[in-house]
């Protein structure tokens, strides 16, 4: 999950807030 924000993080999108939610929901624990 740290992983899938730094990357989100490094995208940086209009939508902070929406990728670390889609993050959470991700299955995508590496």
């Amino acid at each position: 999950m740290f992983y899938s924000v730094i990357l989100c993080f490094f995208r940086l999108t209009n939508d902070d807030f929406l990728c670390l939610i889609y993050d959470v929901l991700s299955p995508r624990s590496n």
